[in-house]
């Protein structure tokens, strides 16, 4: 719009004719559409209805002739009727159409002129009332306003500020409507954004009428752009629907411990738009930013096993996998499918859920005298499974089963059947004494991916179409993550750390580093994985080794921290300048697939020698920049940090002052070849 949207203008201009009928001769197509604009669409909202071609060749006929009506021409649909008293929402609003007879033809002729027979009066209604205006579908120039700020990849939370009115301007609109002028903001809601929101969307994923066949021809063409598809249906209307792309499968392969989850009603299913279907989602801990992303999606009709185990399966076949460990909820199904395809590898049941489950069962069967009892009774048995799930060894965990078993077998029986039939015998799968290698206990990772899912893409609406949620979750959701992980690769972005890892690079930092350099030494294996040996921070005779990838970032610690960056994964970062996480100073290499067999801290490679061995090292020039950079911005802090311990101290200022000198004349003295040989370089 040339003038601004808040601003109060004519939206409805009555035209100035004198007869019901007008005809008016236009000599190109561009002076109707400046007809159109400036008359038609200023008195009222028209739509095309129908156009009819008469061919060519025949004298004073037109070759097209294009038919307009009023939008609240026609009647009312007989079989309309009101919302039914069963709904708790209004669905169905009065209907516009009153039966105008205002309508237009557009007559194009092949000499390009244009003929327009206009019957102007609009009938049943004032086009220029404000209750009018309103209940019209929204004028032309406006909806091509909003058009123009969704191609803009506008929100609806940005539209609706530019939407907004200030105080000065309401102050000026107070009782001054009239004359068909106001702004032309106060007559867009909401849905009218909404509904254009909806129709670029459409257009954008729907490649076909029939959803079935758009998904398959969503499935053609993630395959021609390398990802791996898979489809299975069977004729009851039962299918799976599955894809990851080439990126999603180079995290996948390198993974060893997944999120496994369903979100339920996410859109209709392609089969039945009366039923809904369910989209499982793999998540793993991305080495980019230290967080969770999809890895694998699955649209499934059915949340059973059968289908489980074929997409599992299909995974399984296609990937060189390293999973040790999978997180889910308390889900049966998900638990026989994965034992079924992954018979070696440890599932791990989200406590969170299992605490949900316990809490609701606890409420149910444990009951006192009076409230006061009751509410005592129900803290104790939430803090005795409670130690049971934190116990720290097989022993503690039978002692505090067979307490479990004294307090509740005979006065709380219910309880406890349920607790021993349904938990006891499913132990190692929630217990903290029998995973204590896991890095973590709740699905957490996935949970936050979910809320993103809902809040952001899917608009928590369970009505879309199938193809839809493939277009959503396929180009851009999957856009997003590869776009927040380019950039912590490329700098522009911080390496995301939790509390524990934030500590942990604090005591890294506070280590002397001449003692630093004395505890880290490099190992020299004859494998394409870097190794070296880190002493403990508190004991010399214990040694951890961490693990560089080929792609040359520090992968893992074999000291007892399960989870995240330890310190001494900080430390040698800090010493032997390697970042921790994939940055753009590590090859541009796929993640890693296997990793290596690493013995323990009390295994004989504690008792290697502390000396270096001979390593090459020969660096890139990329590399080298990076290290040159890393090691200034240390030397800086490090500098600053000494002179706010100095100030005041006229004898520490000028040591401080002289050892900076003595450093820069070092640094001075390297390259020049009258000291050094060039293979001392």
């Amino acid at each position: 719009m040339n003038t601004p949207i808040t601003d109060p203008q004519s939206i409805r201009i009555l035209p100035e004719y004198t007869h019901k009928v007008v005809t008016v001769d236009f000599t190109t197509n561009e002076d109707y559409d400046l007809w159109f604009a400036t008359v038609a669409s200023k008195h009222a909202t028209f739509g095309l209805k129908n156009t009819r071609e008469t061919g060519t060749g025949i004298a004073n006929r037109p070759v097209v002739s294009h038919y307009f009506v009023c939008d609240h021409a026609g009647l009312p649909r007989k079989n309309e009727t009101s919302t039914p008293e069963n709904k708790r929402r209004k669905t169905l609003k009065p209907s516009i159409k009153v039966n105008c007879l205002a309508k237009f033809v557009k007559h194009v002729y092949e000499n390009v002129a244009v003929k327009m027979v206009y019957h102007w009066i609009h009938n049943n209604y004032d086009s220029c009332q404000m209750e009018d205006i309103v209940s019209s579908r929204l004028p032309l120039e406006l909806r091509n306003w909003i058009i123009d700020c969704v191609d803009r990849h506008m929100n609806l939370k940005s539209i609706k500020s530019l939407l907004r009115l200030n105080i000065d301007q309401l102050d000026e609109l107070d009782g001054n409507i009239g004359g068909g002028r106001f702004p032309p903001s106060l007559i867009i809601k909401q849905q009218d954004v909404v509904n254009i929101v909806n129709d670029k969307l459409n257009k954008m994923s729907r490649k076909h009428a029939i959803d079935r066949l758009s998904v398959k021809k969503w499935l053609d063409d993630l395959q021609s752009k390398n990802h791996h598809t898979f489809l299975f249906e069977q004729e009851n209307g039962s299918f799976v629907v599955a894809w990851y792309s080439k990126w999603q499968k180079e995290l996948l392969e390198g993974a060893l411990d997944w999120c496994i989850d369903s979100t339920h009603q996410t859109c209709k299913s392609m089969t039945n738009p009366d039923h809904y279907c369910y989209l499982y989602t793999i998540v793993v801990r991305s080495p980019f930013t230290n967080k969770g992303v999809p890895v694998a999606f699955m649209l499934s009709s059915n949340e059973i096993i059968p289908l489980l185990v074929k997409w599992l399966q299909n995974i399984k076949d296609s990937n060189n996998l390293n999973v040790a460990r999978i997180m889910i909820d308390c889900s049966t199904a998900e638990i026989g499918a994965i034992r079924q395809v992954f018979g070696g590898v440890d599932i791990l049941l989200c406590h969170w859920h299992i605490k949900r489950a316990w809490d609701v069962n606890v409420k149910k069967h444990i009951k006192g005298g009076d409230k006061y009892e009751t509410k005592a009774l129900q803290d104790g048995a939430r803090i005795c499974i409670d130690g049971m799930m934190e116990a720290t060894s097989l022993n503690q965990f039978d002692d505090l089963w067979t307490s479990f078993e004294a307090t509740y077998q005979d006065d709380f029986t219910a309880f406890y059947t349920y607790f021993r039939d349904l938990w006891y015998n499913r132990k190692e799968l929630w217990s903290k004494a029998y995973r204590q290698d896991a890095p973590f206990h709740t699905n957490n990772l996935i949970e936050s991916y979910h809320n993103q899912l809902k809040t952001h893409y899917l608009g928590r609406k369970s009505q879309n179409r199938m193809d839809r949620t493939i277009y959503l979750l396929s180009q851009v959701m999957y856009a997003d993550y590869r776009l927040e992980a380019a950039q912590v690769f490329y700098k522009v972005k911080p390496f995301p750390l939790s509390k524990v890892e934030k500590l942990a690079r604090n005591r890294a930092e506070e280590v002397d580093e001449n003692a630093a350099y004395s505890m880290i030494v490099k190992i020299n294996e004859e494998i394409s994985w870097k190794l070296y040996s880190c002493k403990s921070f508190t004991n010399n005779e214990v040694v951890y080794h961490v693990v560089i990838s080929p792609n040359g970032y520090i992968l893992s610690c074999s000291c007892p921290v399960i989870s995240g960056i330890c310190k001494h994964m900080f430390l040698v970062s800090k010493i032997k300048v390697i970042p921790y996480y994939a940055n753009r100073s590590t090859p541009a290499a796929p993640l890693p697939v296997v990793a290596p067999d690493l013995a323990s801290p009390t295994s004989p490679l504690v008792s290697l020698s502390t000396e270096p061995t001979p390593t090459n090292n020969t660096i890139s020039n990329t590399e080298f920049h990076d290290k040159v950079a890393v090691l200034g911005r240390n030397m800086l802090r490090s500098i600053g940090d000494a002179e706010r311990r100095v100030v005041g101290d006229d004898l520490l200022m000028d040591d401080l002052c002289d050892k900076i000198k003595s450093s820069l004349n070092l640094i001075d003295t390297v390259g020049d070849r009258r000291l050094y040989s060039s293979r001392q370089l």
